[in-house]
């Protein structure tokens, strides 16, 4: 399920995101120009997650918050962050997506995909 609507600004031709998107569990809330990328994960009590990937452009600032019945680590592959993850307290990442390609988000200990982060330069 999609709420995401697109409006074009009159000193230019780019369409600009004027909504949240939602998709099963990632939220994606464009701000600053489209300069910040926010998403949360919910992982549910198996530890799974069916979401949609992330896709940010290169230098776009990444705010992506994992969260989870149960205890575990979360890492996104290529960047060397983890986080721990609790029932009580979400994993919160914010970071620069400075590098390209597709990068897992998954769960250390249960071993599990739980995202996808794709990083594209601009003109891609």
């Amino acid at each position: 399920m999609s709420l995401f609507s697109q409006r074009r600004t009159p000193e230019s031709s780019k369409t600009e995101p004027s909504r949240t998107t939602t998709t099963d569990s990632v939220t994606i809330s464009p701000s600053g120009g489209g300069r910040t990328i926010k998403a949360s994960i919910k992982v549910d009590s198996k530890n799974e997650s069916r979401v949609e990937p992330i896709r940010a452009k290169l230098g776009q600032r990444v705010m992506l918050s994992v969260t989870s019945s149960t205890p575990d680590q979360v890492e996104v592959s290529g960047y060397g962050l983890i986080k721990p993850l609790s029932e009580r307290a979400s994993a919160r990442f914010d970071f620069i997506a400075d590098i390209p390609g597709k990068h897992k988000i998954k769960l250390l200990d249960s071993g599990n995909e739980i995202g996808l982060l794709v990083v594209k330069a601009p003109s891609q």
